[in-house]
Protein backbone atom coordinates (compact mmCIF):
# COMPACT_ATOMS: atom_id res chain seq x y z
CA UNK A 1 0.00 0.00 0.00
CA UNK A 2 1.36 3.61 -0.91
CA UNK A 3 1.51 5.56 2.39
CA UNK A 4 1.58 9.52 2.14
CA UNK A 5 3.05 10.11 5.40
CA UNK A 6 6.44 10.64 3.97
CA UNK A 7 7.73 14.03 2.35
CA UNK A 8 7.19 12.54 -1.03
CA UNK A 9 8.05 16.09 -2.61
CA UNK A 10 12.06 15.32 -2.18
CA UNK A 11 11.85 11.81 -2.24
CA UNK A 12 15.60 11.01 -3.52
CA UNK A 13 15.67 7.09 -3.28
CA UNK A 14 17.58 5.87 -6.14
CA UNK A 15 16.93 2.30 -8.27
CA UNK A 16 19.66 -0.03 -8.74
CA UNK A 17 21.85 0.96 -11.75
CA UNK A 18 25.02 -0.59 -13.72
CA UNK A 19 27.15 3.38 -13.06
CA UNK A 20 28.59 4.47 -16.48
CA UNK A 21 31.91 4.65 -16.45
CA UNK A 22 34.15 7.18 -18.90
CA UNK A 23 37.73 6.26 -18.75
CA UNK A 24 40.85 7.69 -20.07
CA UNK A 25 44.02 7.05 -20.35
CA UNK A 26 47.43 8.81 -18.35
CA UNK A 27 50.63 9.59 -20.04
CA UNK A 28 51.85 5.91 -18.68
CA UNK A 29 49.18 4.36 -20.51
CA UNK A 30 47.60 3.37 -16.96
CA UNK A 31 43.63 3.81 -16.89
CA UNK A 32 42.03 7.31 -15.38
CA UNK A 33 38.68 8.29 -14.42
CA UNK A 34 37.15 11.25 -15.91
CA UNK A 35 35.25 13.77 -14.18
CA UNK A 36 31.77 12.51 -13.74
CA UNK A 37 28.06 13.83 -12.91
CA UNK A 38 25.34 12.39 -11.71
CA UNK A 39 22.26 12.14 -13.49
CA UNK A 40 19.24 11.39 -11.17
CA UNK A 41 15.21 10.97 -12.50
CA UNK A 42 12.96 11.23 -9.54
CA UNK A 43 9.08 10.03 -10.50
CA UNK A 44 7.00 11.01 -7.50
CA UNK A 45 5.55 14.09 -5.75
CA UNK A 46 2.91 15.44 -3.80
CA UNK A 47 1.03 18.44 -3.68
CA UNK A 48 -0.17 20.90 -0.90
CA UNK A 49 -3.91 19.65 -1.02
CA UNK A 50 -2.26 16.04 -0.82
CA UNK A 51 -2.80 15.07 -4.23
CA UNK A 52 0.25 12.19 -5.32
CA UNK A 53 1.09 12.53 -8.76
CA UNK A 54 3.50 9.47 -10.41
CA UNK A 55 4.92 9.49 -13.67
CA UNK A 56 4.19 6.54 -15.58
CA UNK A 57 5.47 5.57 -19.21
CA UNK A 58 8.02 8.31 -18.92
CA UNK A 59 10.87 7.74 -21.32
CA UNK A 60 13.83 10.06 -21.65
CA UNK A 61 16.45 10.61 -23.91
CA UNK A 62 19.47 12.02 -22.24
CA UNK A 63 21.67 13.08 -25.21
CA UNK A 64 25.52 14.67 -24.57
CA UNK A 65 28.74 15.16 -25.66
CA UNK A 66 30.00 11.84 -24.81
CA UNK A 67 27.23 9.81 -23.16
CA UNK A 68 23.48 9.25 -23.62
CA UNK A 69 21.28 8.07 -21.08
CA UNK A 70 17.37 6.73 -21.72
CA UNK A 71 15.41 6.98 -18.65
CA UNK A 72 11.98 4.20 -18.80
CA UNK A 73 9.75 4.60 -15.80
CA UNK A 74 8.57 1.70 -16.83
CA UNK A 75 11.86 -0.38 -15.69
CA UNK A 76 10.10 -0.52 -12.17
CA UNK A 77 6.71 1.02 -12.07
CA UNK A 78 6.64 1.05 -8.49
CA UNK A 79 9.82 3.02 -8.15
CA UNK A 80 10.24 6.43 -7.19
CA UNK A 81 13.53 7.53 -9.01
CA UNK A 82 16.11 6.28 -11.75
CA UNK A 83 19.70 7.54 -11.56
CA UNK A 84 23.07 6.76 -13.88
CA UNK A 85 26.39 8.76 -14.13
CA UNK A 86 27.24 11.36 -17.27
CA UNK A 87 30.67 13.13 -17.44
CA UNK A 88 30.14 17.02 -17.55
CA UNK A 89 28.80 19.02 -20.40
CA UNK A 90 25.80 20.18 -22.51
CA UNK A 91 22.64 17.56 -22.88
CA UNK A 92 19.55 17.65 -24.29
CA UNK A 93 16.72 16.12 -22.34
CA UNK A 94 13.36 14.68 -24.56
CA UNK A 95 10.52 13.47 -22.88
CA UNK A 96 8.71 11.15 -25.89
CA UNK A 97 5.19 11.06 -26.60
CA UNK A 98 3.07 8.35 -24.87
CA UNK A 99 3.96 9.72 -20.92
CA UNK A 100 1.01 9.80 -18.18
CA UNK A 101 0.51 11.02 -14.86
CA UNK A 102 -0.81 8.92 -12.19
CA UNK A 103 -2.49 9.61 -8.88
CA UNK A 104 -1.92 7.69 -6.05
CA UNK A 105 -4.34 7.38 -3.45
CA UNK A 106 -3.81 6.51 0.50
CA UNK A 107 -5.43 3.26 -0.15
CA UNK A 108 -3.66 2.35 -2.51
CA UNK A 109 -5.67 2.52 -5.73
CA UNK A 110 -4.40 4.68 -7.97
CA UNK A 111 -5.86 6.69 -11.88
CA UNK A 112 -4.40 8.49 -14.73
CA UNK A 113 -5.32 11.98 -15.01
CA UNK A 114 -5.24 14.69 -18.05
CA UNK A 115 -2.38 16.50 -18.36
CA UNK A 116 -0.43 18.57 -20.36
CA UNK A 117 3.25 19.36 -20.93
CA UNK A 118 4.29 23.05 -20.64
CA UNK A 119 7.95 23.22 -20.66
CA UNK A 120 10.26 23.09 -23.84
CA UNK A 121 10.73 19.73 -25.26
CA UNK A 122 13.19 18.91 -25.72
CA UNK A 123 15.12 21.08 -23.62
CA UNK A 124 18.93 21.96 -22.99
CA UNK A 125 20.61 22.13 -19.35
CA UNK A 126 24.31 21.76 -18.53
CA UNK A 127 26.14 19.21 -16.38
CA UNK A 128 29.07 20.72 -14.14
CA UNK A 129 31.60 18.47 -12.38
CA UNK A 130 29.93 18.34 -8.65
CA UNK A 131 27.32 20.68 -8.79
CA UNK A 132 23.56 20.41 -9.69
CA UNK A 133 21.92 21.40 -12.41
CA UNK A 134 18.12 22.71 -12.29
CA UNK A 135 15.94 22.23 -15.42
CA UNK A 136 12.41 22.04 -15.34
CA UNK A 137 9.59 19.51 -16.93
CA UNK A 138 6.14 21.26 -16.33
CA UNK A 139 3.24 19.62 -16.43
CA UNK A 140 -0.37 20.76 -15.55
CA UNK A 141 -2.88 18.39 -14.22
CA UNK A 142 -5.97 19.74 -13.55
CA UNK A 143 -5.48 21.79 -10.89
CA UNK A 144 -2.17 20.73 -9.86
CA UNK A 145 0.84 21.78 -11.45
CA UNK A 146 3.24 19.49 -11.57
CA UNK A 147 7.12 20.34 -12.12
CA UNK A 148 9.65 17.84 -12.63
CA UNK A 149 13.02 19.39 -12.01
CA UNK A 150 16.23 17.75 -12.80
CA UNK A 151 19.50 18.63 -10.94
CA UNK A 152 22.62 17.45 -12.19
CA UNK A 153 20.82 15.96 -14.10
CA UNK A 154 18.27 15.19 -11.53
CA UNK A 155 14.83 15.30 -12.11
CA UNK A 156 12.53 16.10 -8.99
CA UNK A 157 8.82 16.24 -9.31
CA UNK A 158 7.01 18.44 -7.06
CA UNK A 159 3.31 19.35 -7.74
CA UNK A 160 1.86 23.08 -6.77
CA UNK A 161 -1.74 23.63 -6.46
CA UNK A 162 -3.51 25.94 -8.77
CA UNK A 163 -6.14 28.13 -6.43
CA UNK A 164 -9.68 26.50 -6.93
CA UNK A 165 -12.15 28.25 -8.32
CA UNK A 166 -15.03 30.87 -6.97
CA UNK A 167 -17.64 27.96 -6.19
CA UNK A 168 -15.01 26.27 -4.03
CA UNK A 169 -13.96 29.33 -2.08
CA UNK A 170 -15.46 28.85 2.01
CA UNK A 171 -13.34 30.80 4.04
CA UNK A 172 -12.27 34.23 3.85
CA UNK A 173 -14.49 34.25 0.64
CA UNK A 174 -13.25 38.15 0.38
CA UNK A 175 -10.12 40.43 -0.08
CA UNK A 176 -7.10 40.09 -1.90
CA UNK A 177 -4.74 37.59 0.36
CA UNK A 178 -7.24 34.33 -0.15
CA UNK A 179 -5.89 31.96 -2.02
CA UNK A 180 -9.22 30.92 -3.88
CA UNK A 181 -12.20 32.66 -6.19
CA UNK A 182 -9.27 33.50 -8.57
CA UNK A 183 -9.05 32.99 -12.73
CA UNK A 184 -6.27 33.03 -14.56
CA UNK A 185 -6.28 36.16 -17.14
CA UNK A 186 -7.04 35.68 -20.43
CA UNK A 187 -3.84 36.24 -22.55
CA UNK A 188 -1.54 36.07 -19.41
CA UNK A 189 -1.09 32.57 -18.82
CA UNK A 190 2.61 32.09 -19.01
CA UNK A 191 3.56 35.71 -20.58
CA UNK A 192 7.02 36.46 -21.28
CA UNK A 193 9.00 39.91 -20.13
CA UNK A 194 12.55 40.73 -20.17
CA UNK A 195 14.16 39.95 -16.41
CA UNK A 196 13.84 42.96 -14.56
CA UNK A 197 11.64 44.83 -16.69
CA UNK A 198 9.08 46.88 -14.66
CA UNK A 199 5.57 46.68 -15.84
CA UNK A 200 2.60 48.19 -15.01
CA UNK A 201 -0.43 45.60 -15.55
CA UNK A 202 -4.40 46.56 -14.67
CA UNK A 203 -7.93 47.27 -16.02
CA UNK A 204 -9.61 50.10 -16.37
CA UNK A 205 -7.25 52.79 -14.91
CA UNK A 206 -4.46 54.68 -16.31
CA UNK A 207 -3.35 51.51 -19.08
CA UNK A 208 -6.70 51.04 -20.10
CA UNK A 209 -8.13 47.51 -20.09
CA UNK A 210 -11.60 46.52 -18.88
CA UNK A 211 -12.99 46.84 -15.65
CA UNK A 212 -16.55 46.46 -13.85
CA UNK A 213 -17.71 45.28 -10.12
CA UNK A 214 -14.52 45.25 -7.80
CA UNK A 215 -11.82 43.09 -9.38
CA UNK A 216 -8.78 42.71 -8.15
CA UNK A 217 -5.42 41.42 -9.71
CA UNK A 218 -2.43 39.06 -8.67
CA UNK A 219 0.71 38.62 -10.46
CA UNK A 220 2.75 35.25 -10.45
CA UNK A 221 5.69 34.14 -11.48
CA UNK A 222 5.40 30.98 -13.82
CA UNK A 223 2.99 29.27 -16.00
CA UNK A 224 0.55 28.85 -13.37
CA UNK A 225 -0.76 30.42 -10.26
CA UNK A 226 0.75 31.57 -6.88
CA UNK A 227 0.13 31.79 -3.40
CA UNK A 228 -0.37 35.86 -2.03
CA UNK A 229 2.81 35.02 0.17
CA UNK A 230 4.98 34.30 -2.95
CA UNK A 231 2.91 36.62 -5.67
CA UNK A 232 5.16 39.16 -7.21
CA UNK A 233 2.40 41.92 -6.86
CA UNK A 234 -1.15 41.75 -4.96
CA UNK A 235 -3.44 44.66 -5.47
CA UNK A 236 -7.78 45.44 -4.96
CA UNK A 237 -8.15 48.76 -5.62
CA UNK A 238 -6.11 51.92 -7.48
CA UNK A 239 -8.52 53.66 -9.05
CA UNK A 240 -11.92 53.77 -7.63
CA UNK A 241 -12.34 49.40 -7.65
CA UNK A 242 -10.39 49.18 -10.60
CA UNK A 243 -6.40 47.24 -10.12
CA UNK A 244 -3.37 48.27 -11.39
CA UNK A 245 -0.04 46.79 -9.92
CA UNK A 246 3.67 47.31 -10.76
CA UNK A 247 6.11 44.10 -10.77
CA UNK A 248 10.00 43.21 -11.66
CA UNK A 249 9.87 40.96 -14.66
CA UNK A 250 11.33 37.57 -12.24
CA UNK A 251 15.14 36.26 -13.21
CA UNK A 252 12.79 33.60 -15.23
CA UNK A 253 11.25 35.60 -17.75
CA UNK A 254 7.80 33.79 -17.69
CA UNK A 255 4.75 35.24 -15.53
CA UNK A 256 1.49 34.83 -14.74
CA UNK A 257 -1.81 37.31 -14.42
CA UNK A 258 -4.65 36.47 -12.25
CA UNK A 259 -7.79 38.27 -11.87
CA UNK A 260 -10.99 37.85 -9.52
CA UNK A 261 -13.27 39.58 -7.43
CA UNK A 262 -13.11 41.24 -3.94
CA UNK A 263 -16.06 39.35 -2.71
CA UNK A 264 -16.06 35.59 -4.26
CA UNK A 265 -19.42 35.51 -5.01
CA UNK A 266 -19.50 38.92 -6.93
CA UNK A 267 -19.64 39.17 -10.41
CA UNK A 268 -16.93 41.25 -11.86
CA UNK A 269 -15.05 41.97 -14.96
CA UNK A 270 -11.12 42.73 -15.32
CA UNK A 271 -9.65 42.21 -18.82
CA UNK A 272 -6.24 43.36 -18.14
CA UNK A 273 -3.78 45.08 -20.14
CA UNK A 274 0.04 45.84 -19.70
CA UNK A 275 2.63 48.63 -19.64
CA UNK A 276 6.12 48.09 -20.70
Amino acid sequence: MFSTNIDLSKIKLCLAMSPLLFLGCSSDGAPEQEPLGNVEMNLVGQAPSGNVYRLRYGFVWVDGPEASVFFDTESDPDGVSLSATVPPGDYTSYLEPGWQLERLFPEGTTEFVEADLLSPNPDAFAVVEEESTQVALRFRAGEDEVVIDDGSFEIVLEVEEVPSPLSDCTYPSGGSYRDCGWDIASGFEAASCTPGEGILVGCGCSGGGTCGGDPMIRVCEGSGACSAASALALVDDACSLCPEAFFTCPDSGVYTVLVGPYSASSAYTCEPVTTP
